[in-house]
């Protein structure tokens, strides 16, 4: 049971590259998170425990076990890489809750016991700060991690799709996906434009200067565009079969 609420395989599996994720014990309280309007959402995946994207923060509660000294004693102190898990985990609670308010705010999430009192979490906090960092897992060296440069990391270093798959249909993916190539479109609408207004200048060296500039600038973007549209097609085909096969 334990395992299954501590372990982070997925995470550890990728660590070299987690630096690209997020920044060294980068954890804020969570009342940041709604000043900076993104939602708390729970989450029952220690994978996915503190990874956020610019509307949401992951989080997972606080297991009532951790709470209990006997099952410390008897289930992780004899087992160094659960407690090595377990101590990284507690270690990201007292950054989460700092303040009374983010007290507050964990409860009504259900991330800690709703019977616990602020002064009673207040004491047991101060201890998981001191929990010296080269004790925990390796994961929770790192805070807060982007969703979209895990996805990235597991595109490219581990030949897999997505580290987690936030849009349930083909159509709210691909329109995030889009949003990038909308404003690339946009600028180079611009440049073209202007470029066109600039040829009718009666300068003639001028013109002559801006026909070689925009016949290199359109080439180049019709070949962009054409590339662009094939990888797009390509992706969207290896989205679905992927998806077929893990319907299957």
């Amino acid at each position: 049971f334990l395992c299954s609420e501590l372990f982070v395989p997925r995470l550890n599996g990728i660590h070299r590259y987690l630096w690209l994720a997020g920044w060294n014990e980068s954890v804020h309280p969570l009342h940041w998170h709604l000043m900076v309007k993104r939602k708390i959402v729970v989450t029952e995946d220690p994978d996915m425990h503190l990874v956020c994207t610019d509307q949401a923060i992951f989080v997972k509660p606080l297991p009532i076990s951790l709470l209990n000294y006997h099952v410390y004693l008897h289930h992780l102190s004899n087992h160094d890489t659960l407690s090595a898990a377990a101590r990284g985990f507690l270690r990201t609670y007292s950054r989460l809750v700092i303040h009374e308010s983010d007290f507050l705010l964990a409860q009504q999430h259900y991330l800690l016991p709703s019977s616990m009192k602020w002064l009673d979490w207040s004491l047991l906090s101060a201890q998981f700060t001191v929990i010296p960092i080269n004790s925990v897992n390796r994961r929770y060296r790192y805070g807060e991690l982007r969703l979209s440069r895990l996805n990235l990391i597991y595109r490219v270093w581990c030949g897999r799709l997505m580290y987690f798959r936030l849009h349930r249909s083909y159509t709210a993916y691909f329109a995030n996906q889009y949003k990038g190539s909308l404003v690339l479109f946009a600028y180079t609408t611009v440049i073209h434009t202007a470029l066109q207004t600039m040829l009718n200048a009666e300068d003639s060296c001028l013109n002559l200067v801006l026909c070689r500039v925009s016949l290199w600038f359109g080439t180049l973007t019709i070949i962009f565009v054409v590339i662009s549209v094939m990888f797009q097609t390509l992706y969207l085909l290896i989205v679905f079969l992927f998806n077929l096969q893990a319907t299957l």
